[in-house]
């Protein structure tokens, strides 16, 4: 983040000119970040920034997520080894910023750290967040590009195991995670009868190798 360029203002004076763009064939995980992004937004400024597929747009002032022409305009590469599966970048590009992730979920990590960093938003609890009230809402030019060291991470207590949102919202990600489609949460490791854990018996089953 360069803290010395000037400040591009999403939110000021009561007022936004920007819009949220997604693409014309936005995925649902696309349409879902733009809608947490637009919500948290409000709750914190009063404003409502809108959302538009991106060919009803010609303003360059715009909050780009996911995989749109604009982004891909950019030829920016994010390969999946290199960002560890669920990294995600935030880049502005003149007065756009683009929120973009390799997979679906890291779509919806980008734009809540993008919630955390610039908005104040803090994920507490599936039943506890903190939305400040602020009047201005603004960034500085930026080239944030966040990789996982982990590809599993997640602290293995009842909210992570039962809210796919919470999980997703404190970018957590393990198949033992509860999965919502439109949370982005795409299994890819084994999943056999018992599921990822507990599973010794798809391997040795009991009916074959008991007795032994």
């Amino acid at each position: 983040i360069d803290l010395n360029s000037q400040k591009t203002y999403l939110v000021d004076d009561n007022s936004t000119d920007y819009t949220i763009v997604i693409s014309d064939t936005s995925s649902e995980t696309e349409q879902f970040a733009a809608s947490e992004l637009s919500q948290f937004v409000l709750q914190a400024t009063g404003v409502n920034i809108p959302i538009k597929n991106e060919t009803e747009v010609s303003s360059d002032k715009i909050i780009s997520i996911g995989n749109t022409q604009k982004f891909t305009g950019l030829n920016i590469n994010l390969d999946p080894v290199e960002f560890n599966y669920d990294g995600f970048i935030i880049k502005t590009k003149g007065n756009s910023i683009f929120i973009n992730g390799c997979n679906e979920r890291a779509k919806l990590y980008g734009v809540y750290d993008f919630l955390e960093r610039f908005v104040g938003v803090k994920f507490l609890a599936p039943d506890a967040t903190y939305v400040p009230s602020i009047d201005e809402l603004y960034v500085h030019q930026m080239d944030l590009k966040e990789v996982p060291l982990f590809r599993q991470r997640i602290y293995y207590n009842y909210s992570i195991k039962t809210s796919s949102l919470f999980g997703v919202r404190t970018r957590m990600y393990s198949d033992v995670s509860a999965n919502e489609p439109r949370y982005g949460y795409e299994p890819e490791w084994y999943k056999g009868p018992s599921g990822t854990i507990h599973n010794i018996y798809d391997y040795v089953p009991k009916s074959e190798y008991f007795e032994e």
